[in-house]
């Protein structure tokens, strides 16, 4: 065993030397599961890249496939309308270079380097008040957020796992989507290609449809992976184990990323710069039966129940998503000690705009909910919008 991890740690240094020809490593910038991020130079042009280098050594094969997808969806989204928005990809080192450092299962993946921070450093930032934020800062950083979203939803992607940790975000307030480990293209015959309806007759329509077509519905085998999407910005369908999702998930992320900038808006209140989580409009501590509660302080902080003592009532239409009865009535009673929530209320004047996109993103039944691309036409992105415009 001695003698294994001795030849492994010459391995990994050979295999260093030999990324080093091409690239200077300056210093670690970050740390996950699968292995750290480092900052280089390109020796020929000086130019910064990340380097995120995996050790797959003893990872479940569940973890490589989803490396390997992750690959594939960012190599295809560099190729679309979403490449601005990524990261871009320079180069996979694999076996032609390293190959004794891929007989111990090392994947080096070398990407654009961002100048800037997390969308979370920023936020955390803004909470103590290190950085001023304002409404007209936080409405430009929602407005590239949504664009960012819409142009991965274009690319028939669904990243699944939007969160402030997974945004860089750059001095001028432009962002880019990272971490795409959990995303996948969004399943064929998905229902959720049907356009978003507007008034509300369109969704009573639209509901009556979804309660009818149940039965079919339950028949279908699952499609997608339950377990998906942070707590904190994870949406309704998925804490229910819905057997279907697809972009309404990024949608609700987007939804509780504008509550927790909000929050941190120097107009609106001040929060206490060590306590993170009250900053966070879903403040759950369990996710029964992803994250099952066991304590009773836990159970009346799930998920489900957080949300909907939120967003209050929820009509019948609001649940006919839902393929058993037993669960409408469970998600109705929940919520009904509490009118429905109107955002706009909740915030000060210069932040009503933003609160509008926020009621837009945070509707319960996933086939009301905005589109990003129908978010980017509301009125407080005017502006922003012409721009924009090439």
């Amino acid at each position: 065993m001695q003698q294994h991890s001795r030849k492994q740690s010459l391995t990994n240094r050979k295999a260093l030397h030999e990324l080093s020809k091409s690239y200077e490593l300056m210093e670690v910038i970050g740390r996950g599961v699968e292995g750290s991020v480092l900052r280089a130079a390109e020796i020929k042009t000086g130019k910064n890249v990340a380097i995120k280098h995996i050790k797959l050594d003893q990872m479940h094969p569940y973890i490589i496939k989803k490396l390997i997808r992750e690959v594939q969806i960012q190599r295809e989204l560099s190729l679309g309308p979403a490449a601005e928005f990524i990261p871009k990809m320079v180069s996979v080192v694999t076996d032609d270079l390293l190959q004794e450092s891929l007989e111990h299962r090392e994947m080096f993946i070398v990407m654009e380097y961002v100048d800037g921070m997390t969308l979370k450093q920023f936020i955390d930032k803004a909470q103590s008040r290190e950085i001023e934020l304002t409404s007209s800062m936080c409405t430009t950083i929602v407005f590239n957020l949504l664009r960012a979203v819409a142009a991965v939803h274009k690319s028939n992607v669904i990243h699944r796992d939007i969160k402030p940790a997974n945004i860089l975000i750059k001095k001028d307030l432009n962002v880019k989507l990272c971490d795409f480990g959990l995303a996948r293209t969004c399943p064929s015959g998905s229902d959720f290609r049907i356009e978003v309806p507007h008034t509300k007759d369109a969704r009573k329509d639209l509901a009556k449809s979804l309660y009818e077509s149940r039965h079919e519905r339950r028949q279908k085998p699952r499609q997608v992976s339950p377990h998906v999407v942070s707590r904190i910005y994870r949406a309704p369908e998925v804490a229910l184990l819905h057997p279907t999702y697809s972009f309404p998930i990024d949608v609700w992320a987007v939804g509780c990323i504008i509550a927790e900038l909000l929050q941190c808006v120097s107009e609106y209140h001040e929060l206490s710069a060590e306590d993170e989580y009250a900053r966070y409009l879903f403040k759950a501590i369990s996710c029964d039966p992803l994250s099952p509660s066991g304590s009773v302080e836990e159970m009346e902080n799930d998920l489900l129940k957080v949300i909907l003592r939120i967003l209050g009532r929820q009509g019948t239409a609001d649940v006919q998503f839902l393929n058993r009865k037993g669960v409408m009535k469970i998600v109705k009673k929940i919520g009904e000690e509490n009118p429905k929530i109107k955002f706009a209320d909740e915030f000060p004047e210069s932040c009503k705009g933003l609160a509008k996109v926020l009621q837009g993103c945070l509707m319960f039944n996933p086939h009301f909910r905005y589109s990003a691309e129908m978010l980017l036409d509301q009125p407080v992105f005017s502006d922003l919008r012409m721009l924009s415009c090439p």
